[in-house]
């Protein structure tokens, strides 16, 4: 009996709304008051899946690690058919004014000290690759590569060289493009250092070799020819740049559990060509880096061990953001 409103007018409006009021309380009066409306409760996280995938520098850097070991493992047996024939000439010249071939025990030892120098670049590079980080590597590796092809066009050496220039570029594409420039930001433990200690070592030897001097090899390899010595130079310099790539890239503490295994390789060929005093050396090395590795073991900012600590603790937030707002 309200009336029929007019159009438009102030008491149609106050009808409608008088009417929508008591559609709500006749709709409220029925509802079931013993509805129970359980709270939303957080769904337990799970761990994420943490997949490390190969990028081109790790497959790279992989792909050199394994073409050296298949020439480091036969010149550890002392087969020396790989090494280029420039560098298997001896020091001593015939009646004929042409230099002998190299004595065959010494070129035994000569083949094994290479195998072994070879050996622990393989060593370094498969620890870069096992945890993922080899951006930086690649870069190294690519001077490093380029100089030794330059190295062996020096000696005419025309097939390594032409190797040498493909892994290089390989080598750069990856580690210069695909990568980028930027360089990382190293954190100082004593792994690092440790690491970066032994690259300047073996840096410094390595110089000392390439520029001729014998000085520091075993007395069984002070008659090799100037070749020779600079070679062994030129491969223990491509080990230092990766084992100080390693420690740049902070990856130093895996570095520390790989490196022992080259550097006993190393002791037992220097024992092998009764080099008692460079094995027990390199022994001590060996066991130092140990202890380190795997006596005082550190957490990884990065690569396989650093993704998985970062999922868990975005697993752990994620929890309590969910915990808080339900």
């Amino acid at each position: 009996s309200l009336g029929r409103p007019r159009p438009g007018g102030t008491r149609g409006f106050q009808v409608l709304m008088s009417q929508c009021l008591l559609s709500h309380r006749f709709a409220l009066r029925h509802l079931r008051t013993d509805t129970h409306v359980k709270p939303r409760q957080a769904s337990p996280q799970q761990a994420l899946p943490i997949m490390v995938s190969a990028n081109g520098a790790t497959i790279a850097c992989g792909v050199v690690a394994a073409l050296s070991v298949l020439a480091a493992l036969p010149m550890l047996m002392g087969n020396a058919d790989v090494i280029p024939e420039s560098l298997k000439e001896g020091t001593i010249v015939d009646k004929k004014g042409a230099l002998k071939a190299m004595d065959p025990d010494l070129l035994v030892h000569f083949a094994r000290s290479v195998g072994h120098e070879i050996f622990i670049f393989v060593t370094c590079v498969v620890a870069s690759v096992a945890n993922n980080r080899c951006a930086l590597l690649a870069k190294f590796l690519t001077c490093g590569m380029l100089l030794s092809a330059g190295w062996h066009h020096a000696w005419g050496n025309e097939n390594e060289v032409i190797g040498q220039v493909v892994l290089a570029t390989v080598l750069g594409y990856f580690g210069f493009i695909r990568s980028g420039l930027t360089l990382p930001s190293t954190t100082w433990g004593k792994h690092a250092i440790a690491c970066t200690l032994e690259a300047c070592l073996m840096g410094a030897v390595a110089l000392g070799l390439l520029s001729g001097s014998a000085e520091a090899l075993p007395p069984a390899l002070k008659s090799l020819n100037l070749g020779a010595v600079q070679s062994m130079g030129k491969d223990l310099g491509l080990a230092a740049l990766s084992v100080l790539a390693g420690a740049l890239d902070n990856n130093a503490p895996t570095l520390c559990k790989f490196l022992p295994v080259g550097i006993m390789v190393s002791a037992w060929s220097h024992a092998m060509m009764d080099d008692m005093q460079g094995a027990k050396l390199n022994s001590c090395f060996a066991l130092g880096f140990a202890i380190l590795g795997f006596g005082f073991a550190a957490p990884e900012k990065g690569g396989k061990k650093g993704q998985e600590a970062e999922g868990a603790h975005f697993s752990a937030l994620t929890g309590a953001r969910d915990k808080y707002f339900n």
